[in-house]
């Protein structure tokens, strides 16, 4: 855990690029279309309430069912499914 001011810093200079990557791959998703936003989305709000790997999973089920261009929301399969 990340503490005092000093400890903030230190954390930064190691682990700058990762943390500048990051930073980036949120600027681009600012300029992506909708449906890379709505995928990020699901993925955020699923990992809420499991873990990472398992909501990436869902997340990733979902996209292939194409739920970002669906209306009818009685045709996705049940999520406990995935």
């Amino acid at each position: 855990m990340v503490g005092n001011k000093e400890d903030i810093k230190q954390h930064f200079k190691e682990n700058r690029k990762e943390i500048e990557n990051r930073l980036e791959e949120f600027r681009e998703l600012r300029e992506s279309p909708n449906k890379r936003k709505f995928n990020e989305l699901v993925f955020v709000i699923l990992t809420s309430q499991t873990e990472a790997q398992k909501a990436w999973e869902a997340s990733k089920k979902l996209k292939e069912q194409k739920i970002d261009q669906k209306t009818d929301f009685a045709s996705y399969q049940s999520i406990r499914e995935m």
